[in-house]
């Protein structure tokens, strides 16, 4: 595949997502492109962060615009600043309305959301048949606080749902929990990537602003699916390199030359 193509792959992915009204799609792969863009070209400069981050602001106030039916223009500029900050409350005001309602209302789940967002990524039917969507952290929620809409819903956060199983102390642990991960990832990351370990810092860094305001089961497919993906394209090209070595080696020239 040429550059050329991967600039047109990536601009045609950008564009669906777009046109879709979703953000959540186009915040993983941005942060990912950041993240090698500054490692393998040059570092990033300050005004170039800047500057990055009012197109972003001001491209979410737009894409929440369009779904909401206003139009495609950003509004004022405190328009845009309300935008930012609903995003960025959305984990603690479902952290607030979980410690409302547990444990005066509904007891800690004692792990069983998480023990459930694992089951849940077994096949479907298998998933179904032990209950594990009914018990993860978004569905545990939504029947304390007696929501049953189906065309809405709310998910978890990663804080609340550290609440939700284990009180404060599971908030504590929770935190230190994602500073040894991140610490661990970045001391094995590097910057030739020769297997899926040397990734794995920054696809946790891409799905760090999503999946923080997401339950577990979504954190881990987040990360579990990129890293499978991850694992099965190194392996082919390693075998794809094995062979064309093998083949060269024979005396013959390899496929396609």
């Amino acid at each position: 595949m040429t550059l050329g193509s991967e600039w047109a792959a990536l601009s045609l992915y950008i564009s669906g997502v777009a046109l879709t009204g979703e953000r959540g799609g186009l915040i993983a792969p941005t942060v990912y492109f950041i993240w090698v863009y500054s490692t393998q070209v040059r570092v990033i400069p300050l005004k170039w962060i800047v500057a990055g981050v009012l197109v972003a602001l001001v491209g979410g106030t737009v894409i929440a615009n369009y779904r909401q039916g206003d139009g495609l223009s950003p509004g004022s500029p405190n328009a845009v600043i309300q935008n930012a900050v609903g995003g960025v409350s959305s984990s603690a005001w479902l952290t607030e309305q979980t410690v409302i309602y547990v444990p005066s209302m509904a007891g800690y789940m004692h792990g069983s959301t998480y023990l459930a967002a694992v089951e849940s990524q077994l096949p479907g039917p298998v998933a179904r048949a032990v209950g594990a969507p009914t018990r993860t952290a978004s569905a545990v929620f939504r029947n304390i606080i007696g929501f049953s809409d189906p065309n809405q819903g709310f998910a978890e956060s990663y804080p609340s749902e550290a609440y939700l199983n284990f009180g404060l102390a599971g908030c504590l642990s929770a935190g230190i929990f994602l500073g040894a991960l991140m610490g661990w990832a970045w001391r094995k990351r590097r910057v030739t990537a020769t297997r899926p370990r040397d990734l794995l810092y920054p696809v946790l860094l891409a799905g760090l602003v999503y999946g923080f305001r997401s339950d577990a089961l979504t954190q881990i497919k987040d990360v579990l699916y990129p890293m499978l993906a991850v694992w099965v394209l190194m392996r082919w090209y390693r075998l794809r390199f094995n062979g064309r070595r093998a083949t060269s080696r024979s005396g013959l020239d390899p496929p396609g030359v």
